[in-house]
């Protein structure tokens, strides 16, 4: 009777724990699917323009593989992504099909991570900490890309 009750206690710690991972955003099959939105865009200054505004339209799809696909204002990118800290952090390798080191070497100091935050199960938000001021909102959405 002892040994049920312990296999019980431990099975509900470890459903507990496993619940408290995916809502926090760490566990990565959560975040795999496909996600897009749109809102305006102020540039933070890392641009020549600060200040300038742009419709920003975003479609990004997280693959189970640790690869993404993201298109940004009709521009494909692709790279790798992971998750740390209840985040999902994408690292851009290539743009329109080419390395991103083809673009220069101010392309390659900008390219820092993008940063996916979880909102609930179908929203995240979506923030390039070198153009955004403001994070932009995705919804979960059938495959687009």
């Amino acid at each position: 009777m002892n040994r049920s009750i312990t296999v019980a206690v431990v099975a509900l710690g470890l459903a507990l724990v496993g619940l408290l991972i995916y809502n926090n955003g760490g566990d990565r099959r959560s975040w795999i699917g496909y996600y897009e939105g749109e809102g305006m865009r102020v540039n933070s200054g890392a641009g020549l323009n600060t200040g300038d505004t742009a419709i920003n339209k975003v479609k990004v799809e997280l693959r189970p593989d640790g690869t993404f696909l993201l298109e940004e204002t009709g521009i494909p990118k692709e790279g790798v992504w992971r998750v740390e800290d209840g985040k999902a952090l994408l690292k851009i390798k290539t743009v329109l099909g080419r390395p991103i080191e083809d673009r220069g070497d101010g392309a390659v100091k900008m390219n820092e991570e993008l940063e996916l935050k979880r909102i609930d199960k179908d929203t995240i938000t979506y923030f390039d900490p070198v153009w955004d001021e403001e994070p932009l909102q995705l919804r979960r959405t059938q495959r687009l890309l």
